[in-house]
């Protein structure tokens, strides 16, 4: 009978007798975040990931000392960047977060999971690195020394649209050579082939970033709030495959480049604020997952009575990811229904007008005003004081 780790959500075989976990690895940091009272850690879990344990070691601190004594050489007011090995969600980035900053003489602790990478600013001559990078490796984290030729000039997000883009307009090109006027009757077969290839492309790239973390979010019994875009693309989809009149499969692709580059601005937006995890938001993530699900319940009402267009539009319309977000950050009540109002307007918007496209420019808007606004509106959120200033 197959069992599911209490920490990390992998399946595991219960005659192995593993007490609800299916390593030791996982019971032992699984204690230590209940011990220290950090369980909110689980509540911002959106996917699993088995923790890297390993055994601290002279030289793996020896490295350490280095980095910090260099780092206090070059200034008065120290910080270094470190990469990240074992970090794969939300909450492995606020339980990094909440760590390093009640550790002893730091000033601040950001982490970036887009790249793998945390940057810690420290003011005190007791301040000792190695004992923080110890700490976290307790509860499953590797530092590593950063080193920027390893991360692209370009965002691994955009790089996801930009080839998206490419295949999409590939597609669109192969398919619209018979409306130039051009005999391609002798290619037909190849051409059918290549924009298989090229749709397939996108939902391994781009498609994947959605889906994925739906998957693994299923797996530890909870909703992701990209279950909205991932169910979207998947019904608009198989309307290209088997429905009548339906968009083409590069119109697809199109739609996966877009989502992508509307998730990568508003992610942007947060990169940009450094904002630092305070405490979960229970009530935002309970109410968070109940939303998705009605929006869900809603989409399959509309594919009922509306077609799957409409469906697709309502799916895609819903910009969850500012409050996603702003549960670490103690978001207040006024912003949390600014966010359903935008979000039930694009509801409306993709039952009424049944456009796709129309709908992606409304969570693109929408989505970029409620992340304005958390940042520079006091009714919204009190987090501004907050930023990490580099």
């Amino acid at each position: 009978m197959g069992m599911t780790c209490q920490h990390c959500g992998t399946r595991y075989e219960a005659s192995k007798n593993q007490n609800g976990f299916c390593c030791t690895g996982c019971a032992q940091v699984y204690r230590l975040i209940q011990d220290e009272g950090l369980g909110d850690f689980y509540n911002l879990q959106d996917r699993i990931g088995k923790p890297l344990i390993d055994k601290p070691d002279k030289q793996s601190e020896r490295w350490v000392r280095l980095l910090q004594a260099d780092a206090e050489a070059k200034s008065e007011s120290p910080r270094l960047v470190l990469s990240v090995a074992g970090m794969t969600c939300a909450g492995c980035a606020w339980l990094i977060e909440k760590l390093g900053s009640a550790h002893t003489g730091v000033d601040s602790v950001r982490v970036e999971l887009e790249s793998n990478t945390v940057l810690i600013k420290w003011f005190s001559p007791d301040f000792l690195l190695a004992d923080l990078t110890n700490e976290w490796r307790r509860y499953g984290y590797q530092m590593q020394e950063f080193e920027k030729s390893r991360i692209p000039a370009l965002s691994p997000l955009l790089w996801r649209a930009a080839l998206c883009v490419l295949f999409a307009m590939n597609g669109w090109f192969l398919s619209s050579l018979p409306a130039l006027g051009l005999d391609v009757s002798a290619f037909e077969d190849l051409f059918k082939l290549l924009e298989w290839l090229f749709v397939g492309i996108t939902l391994l790239v781009g498609a994947s970033f959605f889906m994925v973390p739906v998957y693994q979010s299923l797996r530890l019994a909870r909703l992701h709030y990209d279950a909205l875009p991932a169910a979207g693309l998947s019904i608009a989809l198989l309307h290209s495959l088997i429905g009548d009149g339906a968009p083409q499969l590069w119109f697809v692709s199109l739609l996966i480049a877009a989502l992508l580059l509307i998730r990568w601005g508003h992610r942007d937006q947060w990169r940009r604020k450094r904002v630092v995890a305070a405490s979960v938001s229970k009530s935002s993530v309970r109410l968070l997952q109940c939303f998705v699900g009605v929006a869900l319940l809603l989409g399959c009402i509309g594919l009922f009575f509306n077609g799957a267009l409409a469906c697709v539009a309502m799916l895609l319309s819903v910009s969850a990811f500012p409050f996603a977000r702003s549960v670490s950050a103690q978001p207040k009540v006024p912003f949390v229904i600014l966010v359903l109002v935008f979000a039930s307007v694009g509801i409306g918007l993709g039952f009424g007008f049944g456009s796709p496209l129309l709908a992606l420019m409304w969570s693109a808007l929408s989505g970029a005003v409620c992340n304005f606004l958390f940042f520079h509106s006091r009714i919204f959120s009190d987090r501004g004081d907050e930023r990490i200033v580099e």
